[in-house]
């Protein structure tokens, strides 16, 4: 979710991974998500993980002048997977100043 312009559209690349290591790597679609999931096919390990979102270049695509560095750009979001069974999802709400995630089913 975009809040700087309200709305659901919010193509960014979306990578996750822990300890510096890269899992996966995905553009999200037009409604924020990635398609397939980040980690499919698989089961989840349990871990402490990391998504990171790249809304600069969302941001600057759509025509907003950031400044240089921008005040958030690769936004890292920490996630810890206990329950492998379940589902995890994390969507980012974002505006070139500020962001907010929470787990969804």
């Amino acid at each position: 979710m975009e809040n700087h312009r309200g709305r659901r559209d919010h193509p960014s690349r979306a990578i996750v991974g822990g300890e510096s290591v890269m899992v996966a790597r995905a553009a999200t679609a037009v409604d924020g998500r990635t398609d397939p999931p980040l980690i499919s096919g698989r089961p989840v390990p349990i871990a402490t993980d990391e998504l990171r979102f790249h809304i600069g270049e969302h941001f600057r695509r759509a025509g907003l002048t950031l400044t240089e560095p921008a005040f958030l750009d690769g936004v890292p979001i920490p996630f810890g997977v206990a329950e492998p069974e379940e589902p995890y999802r994390a969507p980012l709400v974002a505006s070139p100043w500020s962001n907010q995630t929470y787990r969804a089913s």
